[in-house]
């Protein structure tokens, strides 16, 4: 977050894409493991600032609907990623070349994002530099052919645009911590304010975190739950990649087309956290498909569900507290995420007592998951009709 205030977000994403190309591609030659944990630390680290940037140039660049679907389809080409991987699993090859292979589409990137990626206008607003900041509207314009058209005046906009930046630099120092309840009056009192912001947050961190160690969790694990080698692996992949895809389109058509997203993701996640559950009922017999594989298909529902969750978490759930504490509930969200995400290997490590076993403590994680989603919704929805009831407080 620190990295984004000082670069702008242009300049984080070239960097750790530059820096995540060539760390894959080292990883497929470094056979050492100290090594090789090592160049897998950075390579984690570059991986973050490059998801984070990415999708805060989105949201500066792209307004309105067109925002939420870049926010949320970019993340498409992950699932694409993992079909591929399913893809090289079917030939004869090793670990390093299968780590190389899967490196290389990186550095093709590297050019066209150089060439077409514009700046981020909100961060150049917020630097004062704004007659770049209005280049970049202008150059969308002219690409959009409506150059002159929804725009005003130059010096209107810059004059404008010194008004926002003012207000963006007391909106910075008027930040803080997203535990402090906000001094806004609540109906029932003080301590019902406390209470109620404090179930939110919680709500909020559990939805997050449970998200997030089932989505990148399955996939990590995803050779468990198909036979050994290359087979499991593409079988597996094959499935969590689909599943993906699919996930982030219905997770697209959820944001743009219902007016209560929350509500929604709750009762899928609840239902398909339910429905993972079904793979207990896999026999162990020894049929035309192997029992393993068997079981991974009946992860697809977990899959798209968690799939749906990622982009509508990301777009519903900060905007239900106050502005100047969604930078802090951010960061504090995605933190806590990344600490339930070292229970991944320890659910996988499951497989050994049952293959239908971390299944099912990844779709309890989405049971729970779905009850904070639902508590959110609700407690939003209490609160809309209490400012509706009294606009004055």
């Amino acid at each position: 977050m620190r990295l984004l205030r000082d670069c702008s977000p242009r300049t984080v994403l070239l960097l750790a894409l530059v820096a995540e190309a060539c760390l894959a591609l080292l990883l497929s030659v470094v056979q050492v493991f100290w090594a090789h944990a090592t160049v897998r630390f950075f390579l984690a680290i570059s991986s973050a600032h490059l998801f984070t940037s990415a999708a805060t140039l989105s949201g500066d660049v792209c307004t309105g609907r067109a925002k939420m679907l870049t926010a949320s389809l970019y993340e498409i080409w992950w699932s694409i990623g993992i079909i591929a991987i399913s893809v090289f699993g079917g030939y004869a090859l090793n670990w390093t070349c299968l780590q190389a292979l899967v490196s290389l589409p990186s550095f093709s990137l590297i050019v066209p994002c150089a060439l077409l990626l514009p700046e981020s206008p909100r961060w150049l607003v917020q630097r004062g530099r704004l007659d770049e900041a209005v280049a970049v509207w202008e150059r969308g314009a002219r690409t959009n052919g409506v150059d002159g058209q929804v725009l005003p005046p130059r010096a209107a906009l810059i004059a404008r645009l010194e008004q926002q930046a003012a207000a963006a630099r007391a909106h910075r120092r008027a930040e803080h911590s997203a535990w402090s309840c906000p001094a806004i009056p609540e109906r029932g009192g003080a301590a019902a304010g406390r209470c109620r912001h404090l179930v939110k947050l919680l709500a909020a961190h559990v939805l997050f975190g449970c998200v997030t160690n089932t989505f990148f969790g399955s996939i990590l694990n995803v050779r468990n739950w198909g036979t050994p080698g290359m087979e499991g692996l593409s079988t597996g992949e094959a499935t969590a990649g689909v599943s993906g895809i699919l996930g982030f389109l219905l997770g697209t058509v959820l944001l743009t087309r219902c007016s209560r997203p929350l509500l929604w993701l709750g009762a899928v996640l609840v239902a398909c956290g339910s429905a993972g559950q079904l793979a207990h009922l896999v026999g162990p017999g020894g049929g035309a498909v192997p029992c393993g594989v068997q079981v991974t298909l009946c992860a697809l529902a977990e899959r798209v569900a968690v799939a749906l969750a990622v982009p509508t978490i990301a777009q519903c759930v900060p905007p239900l507290f106050a502005a100047p504490q969604r930078t802090s509930l951010v960061f504090s969200c995605i933190l806590f995420g990344r600490i339930c995400l070292l229970a991944a290997p320890f659910v996988g490590n499951l497989v050994v007592y049952g293959e239908a076993l971390p299944l099912t403590a990844f779709g309890l994680q989405l049971v729970l998951a779905g009850l904070c989603a639902l508590a959110l919704a609700l407690l939003h929805a209490s609160e809309d009709r209490a400012a509706r009831k009294d606009p004055v407080s």
